[in-house]
């Protein structure tokens, strides 16, 4: 990577720095997006066969479950 000529060598290291995880930041932010999609896929599965699902689980087990997975999606991210 080219750097200017006047940057110090602590200066070239922080740009650098920068410079990559700027980059890594948009791999990021494609992930959630991902992760995201991949959680509503999922609970649209459970919320549209919930006969098939109530036979397996109790409806509260169900309901639990449904508000942990989405409660800890919703805090995952607004950690990130």
């Amino acid at each position: 990577m080219d750097h200017p000529e006047y940057l110090s060598p602590l200066q070239k290291f922080l740009r650098y720095l920068f410079l990559h995880v700027l980059s890594a930041a948009a791999v990021s932010a494609k992930q959630a997006k991902w992760v995201v999609t991949g959680t509503a896929a999922i609970l649209g599965v459970i919320v549209a066969n919930l006969a098939a699902v109530h036979e397996v689980v109790s409806l509260w087990a169900l309901k639990l479950g449904l508000v942990s997975l989405t409660l800890s999606m919703l805090m995952g991210f607004s950690l990130c």
